[in-house]
């Protein structure tokens, strides 16, 4: 009888092992949405929302979100909704710390696997499109760690001089390049003065992993008045406090590092420049931003073959 029951026992561990191999497996292919648009397109608001509709937690895909201290400049501040849903990668460098697209993946890729073992839905959402183009494919990033020596050396230089340095030096690069973003500017920069140039990312899907992308895509006249609403709400909720306890902490030339908008409220604090003008500045860089958001957002959409799909939305 005892015969029996070992018998019986080691067939259905067996049993056992397999349906946890494959129960894993499963896991480990588990859905994980990605969440891309512009600023102002209302990403945070439909993250919340599916997060809330698939027992899911959030993954920021934001560079300026990343950033203590600049919560409302980033539009990092917590509202009542998004308290109900657990968030990473929001708050948690001190500016201008940079944090590299490999930095981001190898932290969301942890986060993912996190919150898989609570039996929990990954979702990723932000604007940077960057991150999010590095998350969803396997790349070999360059391994140049972030040079504070050689940064020290561009940071008297112009956004648009450090972009003609760029198209001398890897005019490849520079053609893929936002001639705006001075942070991305910078890390080429840095790369090419150990590698001599910018190593191209292969486009191969990343392995283990099964991405559903979501692109949010408002129309332009949309944009601009929800740009403009954000603006003013930032400041109504205490952007210049914010800023000036940050000033006190980074230099300009830092602050130009942080990227979009921050060098106009140094402005406004040294009084060169009236709040209204503040205003006008801000609202013109981030439209000129979401656009260039748009372009890229439409480019990794449409060259990706796994599923997807856009939400047009307007005011």
């Amino acid at each position: 009888m005892s015969g029996y029951f070992i018998k019986f026992f080691r067939d259905n561990l067996a049993n056992a092992s397999l349906f946890f191999s494959v129960i894993t497996k499963i896991k480990s292919h588990a859905e994980v949405y990605v969440v891309i648009g512009p600023t102002a397109s209302g990403k945070s608001s439909y993250g919340i929302k599916l997060a809330q509709s698939k027992n899911g937690e959030i993954i920021s895909c934001d560079s300026r979100q990343i950033y203590k201290g600049l919560e409302i400049f980033s539009g990092a501040t917590i509202s009542v909704e998004q308290k109900k849903v657990r968030h990473h990668l929001v708050s948690f460098l001190n500016p201008p710390t940079p944090l590299t697209a490999q930095g981001f993946v190898d932290l969301a890729v942890k986060h993912i696997s996190e919150i898989q073992s609570r039996d929990k839905t990954p979702i990723v959402v932000g604007g940077t499109g960057y991150w999010a183009q590095a998350l969803l494919y396997e790349s070999d990033f360059p391994t140049v760690k972030p040079n504070d020596v050689f940064r020290e050396t561009l940071h008297g230089e112009t956004t648009e001089a450090l972009f003609a340095k760029l198209e001398k030096a890897d005019p490849v690069r520079a053609e893929k390049m936002d001639p705006q973003n001075r942070k991305r500017i910078v890390r080429a920069l840095e790369i090419i003065d150990v590698l001599g140039h910018v190593p191209a990312q292969a486009r191969i899907p990343r392995e283990g992993l099964t991405f559903r992308l979501i692109y949010i895509r408002p129309d332009n006249k949309t944009l601009k008045i929800r740009i403009e609403k954000n603006v003013r709400k930032r400041l109504e909720q205490g952007l210049l406090e914010e800023a000036r306890n940050m000033k006190k902490q980074i230099t300009r030339e830092q602050a130009l590092e942080i990227g979009l908008g921050y060098k106009h409220i140094f402005d406004v604090l040294d009084g060169t420049i009236s709040e209204e003008e503040f205003i006008q500045a801000m609202i013109r860089e981030e439209y000129h931003y979401a656009k260039r958001q748009k372009t890229f957002c439409n480019k990794l959409f449409k060259n990706f073959y796994g599923s997807k799909k856009i939400i047009d939305t307007q005011k």
